[in-house]
């Protein structure tokens, strides 16, 4: 287990497993603030997801969502113009999954629900 690792090389070092632990969270913290600050995707759920508390939440599929992305004529839509924009419905899927963890930082919700034929709908929503 790399915790245990860490720790055991902290202590090593004249450190505490706490001094370790409290490293290892700040670094998993920054890692989660640069994937969303370097991503014009993960910019673009964040302020869909701002718009909509868990009462409105937004539920669809991937192929729905990017549309709203980009619908044209509406304030805070984004286009797909960098290489961190999902250029299919799968691969915003993909992407939708890898980001859920450092959005949930950003207090926005992304939860990937049971399929429903053959499409894998979300539920995207900020809390406070």
């Amino acid at each position: 287990d790399f915790a245990r690792l860490g720790q055991a090389v902290a202590t090593v070092l004249g450190k505490t497993p706490e001094d370790f632990d409290t490293a290892y969270r700040a670094n998993l913290a920054e890692q989660s603030r640069e994937l969303v600050d370097d991503s014009t995707f993960a910019q673009a759920v964040i302020t869909f997801a701002r718009k909509r508390q868990k009462d409105a939440a937004w539920t669809g599929n991937t192929q729905d969502f990017l549309k709203e992305l980009v619908e044209p004529g509406e304030p805070n839509t984004f286009s797909p113009k960098d290489d961190s924009w999902p250029k299919s419905p799968r691969w915003a899927s993909t992407r939708l999954g890898e980001l859920a963890p450092a959005l949930a930082s950003e207090k926005i919700i992304v939860e990937r629900l049971p399929r429903e034929n053959n499409r894998r709908p979300w539920k995207i929503y900020a809390i406070e």
